[in-house]
C-alpha cells in the first residue's frame, strides 16, 4: 500500500473509531455518560459532513466526489481532533446536568473553534 492510502485509512480509523469508542463507553460506563455526550455532540457536525460527502460519493461517483471522499479524511483530521479536544474540555463543566443541553453544549463547540480561527486571522 502507498503512504497516501495508509494515511487515509489511519485518519478514517481515528475519525470513525472515536465515536464508536465513545458509544461503547456510553454503554459500558454509565458514570461517564455526562462527559461522553458532550464529546459526541462536538464531533457531530463533522460526522454529518462525512455522511453528506459519503452519500454524494456513493450516488454520483464522478471525479469530484471520488476526490473529495478520499481527501476529506486527511484534510479534516486536525479540525476533528480540535473539536474533540474542545468537547473533552467542555465536558468538565458541571452545568447543565441534563443530557440534551450537554449535547448541545458540545454541538456548539465546532462553531467556537471556527470562530477562534476566523478571529485569529
Amino acid at each position: 500500500m502507498s503512504e497516501d492510502v495508509l494515511l487515509t485509512l489511519g485518519a478514517a480509523l481515528v475519525e470513525l473509531g472515536a465515536p464508536g469508542a465513545l458509544a461503547i463507553a456510553w454503554c459500558k460506563r454509565p458514570q461517564l455518560r455526562r462527559r461522553v455526550i458532550v464529546v459526541l455532540g462536538s464531533v457531530t457536525p463533522i460526522l454529518a459532513f462525512y455522511a453528506f460527502v459519503s452519500a454524494a460519493y456513493l450516488i454520483a461517483s464522478n471525479q469530484d466526489t471520488v476526490w473529495s471522499f478520499y481527501a476529506m479524511w486527511i484534510m479534516s483530521l486536525l479540525p476533528y481532533l480540535s473539536c474533540a479536544i474542545l468537547g473533552v474540555a467542555l465536558s468538565f463543566i458541571p452545568r447543565p446536568t441534563r443530557p440534551a443541553p450537554r449535547y448541545l453544549m458540545g454541538f456548539v463547540s465546532p462553531l467556537m473553534v471556527w470562530g477562534i480561527v476566523i478571529a485569529w486571522h
